[in-house]
């Protein structure tokens, strides 16, 4: 990885190890038999396709594909099927008014939609269309920080965002704590740090959220 650092990874049906790193793209690797060795099998970077070469996230998606989020603007997919790695078309009508930049978490929901945390811009509901090569968005819904609103997200820069259940997600975030998320209601409950109760959560600054 040279002077990189790893900021995801992911492993695959195949078991290939997928690699993110801060300024080096996208390594794969895979099992050497049943040792704890591994081979070199791909490097993925801007130069085939790929938005930027520091990479946030990877994830599975609902069909053949995985989802990448990177410091770029947009959002990459690699579809298992054709081998090869996409970018989300977004049309020029949107382009002025979806911002999907420097993308930390995408959370898959059901077959058609996203969940998107990024770095400034909040959290993105983002509908797309798999009839079209590359996939499309059709629409999108921003959730972003409003002063004085306490059912809103309580931060812009959103770092992790796990599935409670089909009701309800739970999104962590740069400087404003947790924040659980009602997918019908479309409104947020916000959990911060308190020296009243100091018990409760550690720290404002949550980088990662997982469910065991």
């Amino acid at each position: 990885f040279g002077n990189s650092a790893v900021r995801t990874f992911f492993e695959d049906r195949n078991r290939i190890l997928w690699v993110g790193t801060k300024g080096s793209g996208i390594y794969t690797f895979m099992h050497k038999g049943e040792s704890l060795l591994s081979k070199f099998v791909q490097h993925f970077t801007t130069e085939n396709g790929l938005l930027s070469n520091s990479v946030f996230t990877i994830v599975e998606g609902q069909n053949s594909e995985y989802w990448i989020g990177t410091d770029g603007r947009g959002i990459n997919y690699f579809d298992t099927r054709a081998k090869k790695l996409y970018t989300l078309f977004v049309s020029d009508s949107l382009q002025r008014k979806v911002n999907l930049s420097s993308v930390y978490s995408i959370l898959p929901g059901d077959a058609n939609t996203l969940w998107v945390g990024t770095s400034g811009y909040g959290m993105y509901k983002v509908e797309i269309d798999r009839s079209t090569k590359p996939y499309s968005i059709t629409k999108h819904t921003q959730f972003h920080y409003k002063t004085g609103n306490s059912s809103s997200l309580s931060n812009n820069i959103v770092y992790s965002i796990i599935r409670e259940d089909t009701n309800y997600l739970w999104i962590a975030t740069r400087g404003g704590g947790l924040n659980r998320f009602n997918c019908r209601t479309e409104q947020f409950q916000n959990y911060r740090y308190s020296s009243n109760s100091p018990d409760f959560i550690s720290s404002d600054d949550i980088l990662c959220l997982y469910k065991d």
